[in-house]
């Protein structure tokens, strides 16, 4: 069928174009834009809240803190401010994974011209 990566992906150029080497390439996007949601919640909004706390000198550390949230204003007090975050998050995940898979492309599509060149000149 193929004998390597590079005559796979010349192939499926050839075969389906950019489409082709793109697909199933959503998922993958949506798991990172979780993964970088839930991690966000998890650390940074949290750590967030409670260094605004503490800087407005209410609470003496990041546990009482914690704890004194929950029990004033529940979950939602953790959660204020979540959602520019997210999508700030979310926004720079986009652009990391694009950039990352359009320099990916972009050097694999060089690495298969030379060595298209180096197999023509030999």
């Amino acid at each position: 069928m193929y004998s390597g990566v590079s005559e796979t992906v010349k192939q499926t150029l050839k075969e389906e174009g950019w489409v082709g080497l793109t697909r199933g390439m959503c998922p993958r996007v949506l798991h990172s834009v979780c993964f970088a949601a839930l991690g966000y919640f998890a650390f940074e909004t949290v750590q967030d809240e409670a260094k605004n706390k503490i800087a407005l000198a209410m609470y003496s550390g990041v546990s009482e803190t914690v704890k004194q949230i929950l029990k004033e204003e529940g979950w939602v007090g953790l959660t204020r401010g979540m959602g520019p975050r997210v999508l700030h998050s979310v926004c720079f995940a986009a652009l990391g994974y694009f950039a990352f898979e359009t320099a990916r492309l972009s050097l694999l599509h060089r690495y298969l011209q030379r060595k298209e060149m180096d197999l023509d000149s030999s």
